[in-house]
């Protein structure tokens, strides 16, 4: 499916014990958005979901996580689930499920993409238009921009709150943060 930036998606995945043993107790899982088919450090976390009560062996439960999708670029990102985030349970005893697919028991077996790809759409911003938006607190938003060759960009934002701040930042061809841009607000 397709969604944009900020737009809140449902990412439900299966957890699946494949082990003669069961697991017990409650743990962590984390849900992830790689543009990758393998999960490392650079990857997006979407979310957790806890899960809390045992886990038979060769049983399997499933999950829902609904998030709002953070500031991410155009394009195809696949969903990783890393059940058990804090090696809470012994590792000899849950995998994740997906397609059909079983891995063996062990660390590795917690970092499966997703079959199928997140289409992630940026929202537009017009040169020579305004746009009037509502941010809440610590919120995040980012949007896209074409300027022709040669020509100067120049953003301009007015809030009517009473009171806070406002960061505006540009990245050429990536989403900025606060560490990581071309330019920066300067008041």
């Amino acid at each position: 499916g397709a969604a944009n930036v900020g737009e809140t998606v449902a990412i439900t995945f299966t957890v699946e014990n494949v082990s003669t043993n069961p697991a017990y107790g409650r743990w962590t899982d984390a849900i992830y958005l790689s543009s990758d088919n393998q999960w490392d450090l650079g990857d997006t976390l979407l979310g957790r979901v806890a899960h809390v009560g045992d886990l038979a062996a060769n049983g399997s439960y499933t999950a829902t996580l609904n998030a709002a999708l953070p500031a991410l670029k155009d394009g195809n990102w696949r969903v990783i689930v890393r059940p058990d985030l804090y090696n809470e349970v012994f590792e000899g005893r849950i995998t994740y499920t997906e397609n059909g697919l079983n891995l063996p028991p062990g660390e590795a077996n917690n970092r499966v993409a997703s079959g199928a790809a997140l289409r992630v759409q940026v929202p537009v911003l017009t040169v020579g238009q305004t746009l009037s938006t509502t941010l809440g607190p610590e919120q995040t938003q980012v949007w896209k921009v074409t300027v022709g060759a040669g020509e100067t960009l120049r953003l301009l934002l007015d809030s009517s709150a009473a009171s806070g701040a406002n960061e505006v930042y540009v990245r050429w061809g990536d989403v900025p943060t606060p560490s990581l841009f071309d330019a920066a607000y300067s008041n």
